[in-house]
Parts: structure tokens; sequence; C-alpha cells
């Protein structure tokens, strides 16, 4: 927080200095003719956001967003291109990418050729694009200037540079990226990166450098572990836009030190879904009934804390052989599913297994049997699959409520030309897209993941008797985050194949169901440990406890109340507290710390009466079937903010 900024609690009483207890309070921030209200999105994640109302020059409106790349929560994606392959992509809103592709926010990217058109219209995009890996286009070649563009590697950090070709050998390889205008064809102009090296370069940054617009523009810190997104309104009643070279301070400002300026004008749209709540443009656009359709987004999702990931259900489809261990949980098989010679009869829905498919429309008739290609491979040598460009089938799992995560590979690897749309729901909910665009050869496969937990490899027999290779995998594609609460979850695969030959289309292999279990101190069970949690362990706390030098409120024992009281008297070392903190110095060295809270701790030893209450169970992290100072330390170690 800058200097002269005020504080407000709403509400809420601020402890300022306690350590994990800290709130992510509103901050706002007044310097000069600026105002920042500063809010965390999202709980224990590395996402600030900042919105900014600037008097000087003029009347401007600026939502920031800050992220933290060492946060491995945080996860990016920039839109996958066209399945049809029409043409680099189709528009869309990008309240819809977030929705389709179970985002938390995005703000609109590249600009694009072909004009304005609405959701679904084809168009190219001007400079790189890459998404997940896969390259929807290519960077600009020579002798043409490179693409100015903002690149996200696989390890999370990021780059703003002058970009030539991608690094897809090496690690950490280049996983998502977006571009500005390197040469403009309409005004023979070449374009520069709008802060380059920590210099404000936006006066040749194109287009319309000098007039003050809407503007969404993005940049990386020197150490590549700190991306500053900012969407400025213009043309409006709330904002009047800014220039380039103000536009490139604003990032210098943030510590940027390359930053990019990425299309603008009517297209500048930040998005974010808060949690429990559905996708909303949080900036002025330039019209708030209209919402422009877009070429491509750069998204994120923040994905809820765990401690572990439990494999809950693995499926090999079309799989005749035995079938393997799976690869990420090798105590547990493959559940094989396929369709009987004389029928669906094993593959539709049975509640007394849990599983199979709700909807056979459009279904191959019979599994894709490549056993002969692959010389048998138990995963991939056969596969259920959608047929043709206009097939879909549904299938359904029963799992235990709870938030997770997937894995899956597919892909006909004995034909040319497949594509699949697999969509996954919390059942009857919100479809989310795990894979839309991954055009996939003879001999490829797609795949879908996350983390440590990858599809199988083939088992490395060859092809056609050892004559080929094994096949060739496609980047992993991140996997959505679905929070399952209706007892099931809903897989929808939808053939997209770019030729209308009915044999041609997309099919699932293997299907793995990974449910994200909290951290031991995720008392609420929403995916993270916050004050919600410490809320409720503390009304698990009770007392009476053992009298001693903590008793601040002289009620003869050592509790909550007198916590209450020590809590916003922590200063920290060498730091003396203020009034009202007398007698809290407990080891006698000058200030309150967490010298004295350990101090503090020794008196505060009590437990709840046995047995505990139902409500209270999960609070007792050691199993003494009290809830005291020993459970609060575990506590303490899983908070998250």
């Amino acid at each position: 927080m800058k200097p002269g900024a005020l504080e407000t609690s709403q509400g809420v009483e601020i402890m300022k200095a306690l350590g994990p207890f800290a709130l992510a309070v509103l901050s706002v921030s007044v310097v000069a003719a600026a105002t920042d209200v500063v809010t965390a999105p999202f709980p224990g994640a590395g996402v600030t956001r900042i919105h900014r109302t600037l008097t000087s020059p003029r009347t401007i409106n600026v939502e920031i967003l800050v992220f933290d790349l060492t946060d491995p929560r945080i996860e990016f994606l920039v839109t996958p291109g066209d399945p049809t392959f029409r043409k680099d992509y189709t528009l869309a809103r990008t309240t819809t990418c977030v929705t389709q592709w179970g985002l938390d926010g995005a703000v609109n990217a590249n600009f694009w050729d072909g004009g304005l058109g609405s959701e679904g219209d084809s168009r190219d995009v001007i400079g790189l694009a890459l998404s997940d890996g896969w390259t929807v286009h290519s960077p600009t070649p020579a002798p043409t200037s490179p693409d100015p563009a903002l690149l996200i590697r696989e390890d999370g950090s990021a780059t703003a540079a002058y970009v030539r070709t991608f690094n897809t050998t090496t690690w950490p390889r280049d996983r998502q990226g977006v571009s500005s205008i390197g040469y403009d064809g309409a005004t023979g102009l070449t374009g520069t990166l709008l802060v380059t090296n920590g210099v404000n370069t936006g006066a040749t940054t194109t287009p319309r450098p000098s007039t003050a617009d809407p503007r969404t523009v993005a940049g990386v810190s020197q150490d590549g572990r700190t991306l500053v997104v900012a969407a400025i309104d213009g043309r409006t009643a709330c904002s009047a836009g800014m220039t380039a070279p103000e536009a490139a301070a604003l990032l210098l400002e943030f510590g940027v030190w390359n930053g990019v300026n990425l299309d603008g004008g009517g297209s500048t749209t930040m998005v974010l879904r808060y949690p429990g709540q559905t996708a909303t443009i949080i900036n002025c656009t330039t019209d708030p009934n209209y919402e422009r359709p877009v070429a491509n987004h750069l998204g994120f999702r923040v994905i809820p804390a765990y401690d572990h990931a439990t494999l809950a259900a693995a499926y090999a489809f079309g799989a005749t052989d035995a079938t393997q261990p799976v690869y990420n949980a090798p105590s547990v098989s493959y559940t094989k599913l396929r369709q009987d010679s004389g029928g669906t009869a094993s593959i539709q829905y049975d509640p007394g297994r849990g599983y199979g498919y709700t909807s056979l429309t459009g279904l191959d008739p019979a599994p894709n049997n490549n056993g002969a290609v692959l010389d048998g491979d138990p995963i991939y040598a056969e596969s259920i699959g959608a047929k043709g460009s206009v097939g879909t089938i549904v299938f359904r799992a029963d799992v235990p409520n709870g938030k997770y995560r997937f894995v899956a590979a597919g892909g006909n690897v004995a034909e040319y030309n497949h594509v699949s749309r697999i969509r996954v729901r919390n059942g009857g909910g919100v479809w989310v897209n795990m894979l839309d665009h991954e055009h996939v050869d003879r001999w490829t496969i797609w795949r879908v993941g996350f983390a440590d937990k990858v599809p199988p490899p083939a088992d490395g027999a060859g092809h056609d008797g050892g004559a080929t290779t094994d096949p060739k995998f496609r980047p992993l594609v991140n996997s959505p985050v679905i929070d399952v609460t209706g007892g099931y979850v809903e897989f929808e695969q939808t053939g997209r194949g770019v030729n209308t030959a009915e044999k041609w289309g997309g099919d699932l292999c293997l299907l793995e169901l990974w449910r994200l279990d909290p951290a031991p101190a995720d008392l609420d069970g929403d995916g993270d440990v916050d004050l919600n949690d410490y809320a409720i362990f503390v009304d698990c706390l009770g007392g009476p406890f053992v009298p001693g030098p903590g008793d601040y409120d002289a009620d003869g024992d050592v509790d909550v109340a007198d916590f209450a009281l020590w809590a916003p008297c922590l200063a920290g070392p060498g730091v003396a507290s203020g009034d009202g903190c007398q007698g809290m110095d407990l080891d006698a060295d000058g200030d309150v710390d967490l010298g004295d809270f350990s101090r503090f701790a020794e008196a505060f030893t009590g437990s709840l009466e046995s047995p505990l209450s139902p409500g209270c169970r999960g609070a007792d992290f050691d199993g003494d079937h009290g809830v005291d100072l020993r459970d609060f330390a575990v506590f303490q170690a899983g908070l998250t903010g």
C-alpha cells in the first residue's frame, strides 16, 4: 500500500500483522489524482485486483490484475482454435470463453482480420497465438518484423519479447502465447513492445499510439515471475482512455520490464468469475449493453488448494484385452467399457454399476479395433467414439461429491483427421470444455491431464509389427476443475470430423476421475483454508483453560476471548506495541511477537468436552478427542489466506 493509504474493514476488525490470520481486506490508496481499491478476488491465491480511477489527465477507469507466477494454483489458457479449421478462431464473448472453458477470468487478446462479427464467425488473428502448446497462428516470418508477444511457459514463468519462433522442445517449453501487431499492413508501420527493457516505448507501438483509446495491455517483470494485465476503459462516460505512452507508464509503475499492447477499442473487456458466481464483466465497457465477440482471450484458472488427489474411477473405452493398471495409480486397473457385438447393453448406464452411456446418439456401431495397428495395446488398441462430424454421446459416472480434475486421451490412430469436443459437467449443470481443438492425424493421440497426472504412454510394441513407432502424443491440455454436488458427473463427446466421411470422428480411449482432497484444515470443504475455517475452528475451541499469564480478561482462564485481546497487539520483532497492550510482552523483550505467542500457547492448553460435537470432529486434527492448541498448530500450517 502506498503512502497516505486509507484502510477500511467494512465491518470486520483488522488484525494487521497476525501472520496467516491477516485478513485480505479492502485497501484504498490515494496517490496524486489516482484512487486505487485493492482486493484479493481469490483468497489464498496470488491474484490481486486493483480498481483505479484517475481524474488527471482526464477521467479514466482502469482494472488491473497482478499475478504472482510463483503460485502453482494459477494456470493460464489462451483460447483454443477453431475446431472446424475454417480459420484460426471462432469469435466469442469473453464471458462465453470463461464459462465454456471453466476459467476464473479472462481478457481479450489478439487483433484480428476480417472485421467485427457474431459469436461463431471465423476469423484469423494478427500475430502469433499459442494455446496449451498447440500453435493456432505461427509467429510472423521474416523479413517482416517479429511479433511483440507475451508468452507463458510450462514452469509458470512468463516473458514479453519479440518472438520469431516457439520453443517446443526444451524445458520450460512455451505453453500459451498472444501478441500485439508487429508490422501493421494498414499503415506500413512497424510496431514495438509497449515497454522495452524497463523503458517506455509506447510512442512506437501500433496502432494509434497517440490517441486516448480503450486499451488492453499486459507486461511481465524482469524476473518473469509477475504478470500485470490491465483493461483501460475509454470512449464512455466513465472513462476517456489512455494513449499508448500513458498505458506503458501504468505498466512501469507496477514493475513491468517488458509489455505489450493487445487489441483494444470496443474489444477491451476484463471478466472475473468470483467463487460461486457467474462470469461478470468488471470494467465499464464502451457500451454496457453490448459485449463484443473477439477472436481469442488470455484466461486463467485458480486451482483449489488440495492435500492430494484420489482416483475415484478409471475407464478404458472399447478395450478387450486384459486392462493394464492406471498409469497414475498402479494399484488400480481401468474398468473396461465396450460395446457388445449384439447391441449396446454393456455400455448403457446402470445405476447398480454407477457408470455407462446415457445418450448413444451418433455412436460408432462398433469400437474402432486398431489391434492390428497397435499390436494389441490394451489402452489405445480400441476406442469408442462418435462417428462423423455430428455424432454426440454422453457418459455418466457416479462419484462422491467433491472437486474433480480429469485425465483423458483419445484419437482413432487408424484414421486421419479426427477431432473431438470433450465436455464435462456436474450432473445436469453447465458444460465445461476439456478439449475442442486438437486436430489429430493418423498415429497421434490427444491428451488431457494436470500436475503429475498424465495419460499413460503406449505399450512400446510399435505399430504394424514394430515397423512404425508408438502414437505421437499431443501437448498436454490442462483439465478444468468441476465441483460435483449431485453425486455424478457427465461427459459429452461430439465428433468434429473435418471430413464428412462417417468413419472420421474423435474417439475416447481412456478417462480417469481424480477427486481433489482438501487440506485437513479445510473445515467448510470449499477447497481452501481461510478465515471461514478459522471461525469454525474458534467455535470448536473450548474451555475452561488453566489460569495463567495470558488471562487478559481476568475471568480465571485463558481462552479465545484472551486470544482476541492479544492478537491485535502482535507487532513483530523489534516493534513496540501500542496502548492497551501492557502485560502482553510475556518474554519481556520489548515487543509483542511470536515469542510471546509461544508463552501464551503454553497456558492455552484446554480441550473440549468429550465426546466432541459432530460439527467439531473435523477440527480434532491430532485425534486426542479435544480441540486445543496442538490442533491450532496444524490449522495454522494449512492456512492459505
